[in-house]
């Protein structure tokens, strides 16, 4: 049986559980049990609640009888076994099937950790039949169900996930009585989902069951009721119980008050039980490292107390290091963890090292293109410079080394169309974060050195360049060092000559046509407020351009050169000229044309 891997935010669930709202439904989690309690009909209830269930003797022999067969280990089994039992229960008078309540509760927590995803989603089909007839009989059994009821909707099965909602709003079809349902068990809940993360691989079932399937049942139920939690946290403190308040203090608004106290509480002791979740952040399995991120983000947002300075110590290093995270599954998670944590605690940067731990970390990331995630991770890089303190990028050297990188990540991967955009997306707007932020950037020298510096050696040297190169001419010098032959170490030279390597690659024509593109609106943008930096930008341009003129045939690809020009004239028409603005026309074109027409005439000569 095949994996499902998919995952969907809390936003959906959120908004169902709030009145007048409506959501997809989220694909999460399910709950974990241990045991194998057997039904012993007799009249009255054992006192050990993880014992047998004693029921009363006038309980439907038929009903008992397909509650035993749910311990098989057959699968078919036990389906044929719920299927009637659902069928049993809408027959059957309410007061008849809620008497049968606690040894299903036992039967409910178990099946829903069962490896086949048919035999858990049937489990939650039979609970929407099993509420459907007992009504407000399930009132008294609602704490010892909500918590895997809870669970059972965050089971990364689509299929079990929506029959355990159903379910779920089969007993509540108002938003604001799942509300209500969900508050008046926060406790009972949050204790349920802790012991399912205290349980090891060998608790989840007998000796018989294949280790593979013990392991991927243990990944679902971490996985799970950390996603589980993480949305419940989202929903009470961050969506619910935060939009309370007022000045006057009714009998709802305390009450409420009571909830978030509970939460805060059980939030604050999981977090102490489970040392801060780092066993799960290093864990294999990439499905329990992306739930971590996910749960994290929820405390760092909602429950900010608890990030006293042991867990800065502790976290700090993790997540503003996290960056050696290589599974793009994890990425999504990961970005929102770094980015809420480095923007909620800035203080946290100074209980890591930020160059050995942080930084090295993220060149490798970039420069091996986001190992993967491009289209996940590169819109947010941005956002992650301006949460670095400004004494760490306040050099011209983290400008170039950080520019160096993420243009070489390009060329780890063959880009498709989507992954090519996101990149010069981002190239554009870091390259533009760079100028903006350049006096800060600069030691020793004026801000207009630093940017004449961008300019010169990186959009003209690497990335003109580049874009001049669709069919090569096998010119090896065209992508220059960043820095200056004097200044580049040892280090920098060897990957200069891997950017040499690089350059050799061949790219698709849309990579021209996004290079070309982003060429244009980095000139277009400062031809606004920094047009010095244009004239300096488009005389270099018109040199490599003369330089491709005067050489003509010698060059190999000669003819693929104008042909790039030419395209990149006309992507200028569109994005600049078409829109009222002159630039192109006097820094660029009038200049080619006067300079051009000498080594026209040589050629025609």
């Amino acid at each position: 049986m095949g994996k499902s891997r998919g995952r969907a935010s809390s936003s959906g669930l959120a908004a169902s559980l709030l009145p007048e709202a409506q959501g997809a439904v989220p694909v999460v989690g399910f709950g974990g049990y241990h045991g194998a309690s057997r039904v012993e009909p007799a009249a009255s209830s054992s006192a050990d609640p993880d014992g047998p269930v004693r029921l009363p003797p006038d309980v439907d022999a038929e009903v008992l009888q397909h509650l035993r067969r749910l311990g098989r280990k057959d699968p078919t089994t036990k389906l044929k076994a719920l299927s009637t039992l659902s069928m049993l229960f809408a027959q059957k008078p309410g007061e008849e099937v809620v008497q049968i309540v606690p040894q299903w509760a036992f039967e409910y927590k178990r099946l829903l950790l069962d490896y086949n995803r048919d035999v858990r989603r049937a489990t939650n089909d039979t609970m929407a039949s099993l509420v459907s007839a007992v009504k407000k009989g399930l009132a008294p059994h609602l704490k010892s169900l909500m918590g895997p009821w809870w669970f059972s909707q965050f089971d990364p099965a689509t299929e079990v996930a929506q029959a355990g909602r159903r379910s779920f709003e089969a007993a509540f079809p108002q938003s604001d009585r799942r509300m209500d349902a969900l508050m008046l068990c926060v406790k009972e809940t949050f204790l349920y989902l802790n012991e399912n993360l205290k349980l090891t691989t060998q608790a989840l079932s007998d000796k018989v069951t294949p280790m593979d399937e013990l392991e991927d049942m243990h990944e679902r139920v971490i996985s799970s009721s950390l996603l589980a939690m993480a949305t419940l946290i989202d929903i009470l403190l961050g969506v619910k119980l935060q939009s309370d308040g007022g000045d006057s203090m009714n009998t709802e608004s305390k009450s409420h008050s009571k909830v978030r106290s509970a939460t805060l509480s059980s939030a604050e002791a999981a977090l102490s039980m489970h040392k801060y979740f780092i066993d799960f952040l290093r864990s294999k399995s990439a499905v329990i490292r992306s739930a971590t991120y996910t749960l994290l983000t929820s405390y760092v947002k909602y429950v900010p107390n608890v990030f006293d300075e042991e867990a800065m110590k502790i976290l700090s290093s993790t997540l503003l290091g996290a960056f050696n995270e290589k599974d793009p599954l994890c990425h999504s998670a990961m970005w929102d963890a770094v980015l809420v944590f480095s923007r909620r605690f800035p203080e946290a940067w100074s209980y890591c090292n930020i160059h050995k731990v942080v930084l090295n970390r993220f060149w490798q990331f970039l420069q091996n293109g986001c190992y993967g995630s491009k289209q996940a991770s590169y819109p947010l890089i941005v956002q992650f410079l301006d949460s670095i303190p400004p004494k760490e990028v306040a050099t011209e050297q983290f400008a170039f080394e950080f520019l160096k990188h993420l243009w070489a990540g390009r060329n780890q991967r063959q880009l498709s169309a989507a992954d090519s955009l996101a990149f010069f997306t981002a190239f554009k707007q870091s390259f533009l974060w760079f100028l903006k932020h350049a006096p800060r950037n600069s030691v020793g020298d004026s801000s207009d050195y630093s940017r004449n510096r961008l300019i010169t050696n990186v959009l003209v040297k690497m990335v003109w360049q580049d874009y001049l190169q669709l069919s090569l001419s096998k010119n090896m010098d065209a992508v220059p060092s960043l820095l200056s032959e004097e200044a580049a170490t040892d280090d920098q030279q060897l990957s200069h000559k891997k950017s040499l390597l690089a350059a050799n690659v061949r790219h698709p024509i849309y990579y021209y046509q996004d290079l070309g593109k982003c060429i244009a609106e980095i000139l277009d943008d400062i031809s606004v407020t920094e047009r010095h930096l244009l004239e300096t930008a488009c005389e270099s341009l018109l040199r490599d351009y003369l330089d491709i003129v005067q050489q003509g045939e010698k060059l190999s690809k000669f003819q693929d050169h104008v042909d790039q020009l030419v395209s990149f004239f006309r992507s200028l028409d569109v994005l600049v000229v078409q829109n009222g603005r002159t630039w192109p026309l006097e820094n660029l074109a009038r200049p080619l044309v006067e300079h051009s027409l000498p080594a026209i005439k040589s050629m025609v000569i």
